[in-house]
């Protein structure tokens, strides 16, 4: 199966959202509430993205595996 570049593009950004969330939501925000209420929305759609494509991709990871045990092996 070749790589979907759109899929991958959504991907990392689902993870930058995360990632720059919880750069946000350390102590030194604290006083920007703003920011903290649109970093939660944006975590939350940046876990629900990376979840709901992972979720996608993990089927056809799994069928192209010989056995569970290296499809464990090789995505860990």
């Amino acid at each position: 199966m070749k790589r979907i570049a759109w899929i991958d593009t959504v991907r990392v950004f689902a993870a930058f959202m995360i990632i720059v969330t919880h750069y946000f939501m350390c102590d030194g925000f604290s006083g920007r509430l703003h920011l903290r209420c649109v970093g939660v929305d944006a975590m939350i759609i940046g876990v629900s993205l990376f979840m709901a494509i992972s979720g996608y991709l993990i089927p056809n990871s799994l069928e192209r595996s010989s056995s569970l045990w290296n499809f464990y092996k090789r995505n860990f």
